[in-house]
């Protein structure tokens, strides 16, 4: 099992949701033909689009609090904290693409398909533990002196 001390997981992470976010933009651009085009996918842009989005966004984030980790904790962080970040994530950005397949944004709590209230529950499920893990990060940094050089 790898160690959580240091940060390391979440930079690694955030790599791989950085180029997840890469792919879904090129998902996007396809998406976006016009329909007599060769390329033409013949889905709706706009959830992949907030794929993108939020996987660029997720990546940002855990690259930072990677960066931050070591100085927001003595030692490995809670597993709390590190299952909400990594778990958090993971869940959010599958729900997202699941509904990007479909033509969902994962944003409507009742809908007539009946797999918008799991995929709304589920994305949203994994943004609030990915919140609280990162909200717990900054509390600690904000409650520790400035690291010495």
């Amino acid at each position: 099992m790898p160690s959580f001390e240091g940060g390391h997981v979440a930079i690694r992470m955030a790599v791989g949701v950085l180029l997840f976010a890469a792919l879904a933009g090129g998902w996007e651009v396809l998406a976006r033909q016009a329909p007599g085009s060769v390329l033409y996918l013949g889905v709706m842009p706009e959830p992949i689009a907030a794929l993108r989005e939020l996987a660029t966004m997720l990546g940002l984030l855990l690259f930072a609090a990677g960066a931050l980790m070591r100085w927001a904790f003595a030692g490995p962080p809670p597993r709390w904290v590190a299952l909400g970040l990594y778990g958090g994530a993971l869940l959010s950005l599958a729900a997202q693409a699941y509904g990007a397949a479909r033509g969902m944004y994962g944003i409507q709590l009742q809908d007539l398909r009946a797999y918008a209230m799991p995929l709304f529950a589920a994305k949203h499920l994994g943004l609030l533990a990915f919140a609280a893990a990162f909200f717990e990060l900054a509390r600690r940094i904000l409650n520790r002196p400035p690291p010495s050089a």
